[in-house]
């Protein structure tokens, strides 16, 4: 847990959104977690009970509705075409990577959710006025 903190703190420090170092950590760990079932279960349940809910939370609090009202079409036509990307681009890598059919589409359904990469970098864009409020 004081590692994270540590990531935390290394990020505020870079100018950085905070849970990037953690998620970089993730990705470096997930050979050696992999393989404990267990854990990845209690993790899941962690990740998903605790830290998700705030990501929700963080990221629904600067989107503008009335922004979403004016121009439904778009943040549809938008919503499809990156759930549609997003399945075409992970389902056959697991499936490459023999995962099991309902693992895959777990895996696939969590990757196409945006909740990874792209909020991160909407919310950095955001917070250093890269982006506005609208976009």
């Amino acid at each position: 847990m004081a590692c994270l903190f540590g990531l935390g703190a290394l990020a505020s420090w870079a100018g950085s959104a905070a849970v990037l170092p953690a998620y970089l950590l993730g990705i470096v760990r997930a050979g050696a977690v992999g393989k404990d079932h267990a854990l990845i279960r209690r993790l899941r349940t962690l990740i998903f009970g605790l830290l998700t809910p705030f990501c929700f939370i963080r990221a629904g609090s600067v989107v503008l509705l009335p922004t979403l009202v004016a121009v439904p079409a778009a943040f549809l036509i938008f919503l499809a075409g990156k759930m549609v990307t997003k399945v075409l681009g992970v389902y056959p890598v697991t499936r490459a990577y023999r995962s099991p059919r309902q693992e895959g589409i777990y895996t696939t359904l969590l990757m196409s959710t945006g909740l990874t990469f792209g909020t991160i970098s909407a919310l950095f864009g955001l917070s250093h006025r890269l982006i506005t409020q609208a976009q």
